[in-house]
């Protein structure tokens, strides 16, 4: 390898997966110190461009991030509610493919709570106890701890709507209308 020597006017450049990278060469011509931008699962390519020219796409120049484990999950809920997962090596969310099922069916609306630890998502339908989650991140599925298992509570309640229906309109027309005969004498 030929990365220049260390007093250059050679710009390097490296980028893993992608992303940028802090890099210093640490012996002339030969080695680079990269600081390795956080990421998460699978594989991510290391490319180096010095002065332009970059490196040939290899995937023997690859680094692997470790795989996400998961290490709590919110245990019960209602469909449409919230759902965390908690646990390591999630990425920070940019440019992430992030995906989680409970009971086979996906999770909508999923954010990042905390870079690398912490996932938030709606509770998809379904019922029963102890179903299964699987999350996926970079296409990386991640092991689970065996306590993360999810119940479905009953459906959220849903107050009395604000508006009456017709038959109480007319019941409570009726007791008014009555109500002012019998206050005006009128039998």
């Amino acid at each position: 390898m030929n990365f220049g020597p260390h007093q250059s006017a050679y710009q390097t450049t490296v980028t893993v997966g992608g992303l940028p990278a802090s890099a210093n060469l640490s012996r002339e011509h030969e080695s680079i110190l990269v600081s390795v931008p956080p990421g998460a699962g699978g594989q991510a390519l290391v490319r180096v461009t010095v002065d332009g020219l970059s490196s040939t796409v290899n995937p023997a120049h690859c680094i692997s991030y470790a795989r996400p484990h998961v290490l709590a999950c919110t245990k019960s809920g209602a469909s449409g509610g919230h759902f965390v997962v908690s646990g390591q090596h999630f990425g920070t969310g940019v440019n992430a493919n992030i995906a989680i099922w409970i009971g086979g069916k996906q999770c909508t609306r999923i954010s990042v709570l905390n870079p690398h630890s912490k996932l938030e998502a709606i509770i998809p339908e379904g019922s029963g106890a102890n179903r299964p989650i699987r999350v996926q991140i970079a296409g990386v599925d991640a092991s689970l701890d065996a306590s993360c298992t999810f119940s479905y509570q009953g459906s959220v309640p849903r107050t009395k709507a604000a508006i009456p229906d017709s038959s109480e309109v007319v019941n409570i027309f009726c007791q008014a209308q009555l109500s002012r005969y019998f206050k005006n004498g009128i039998r």
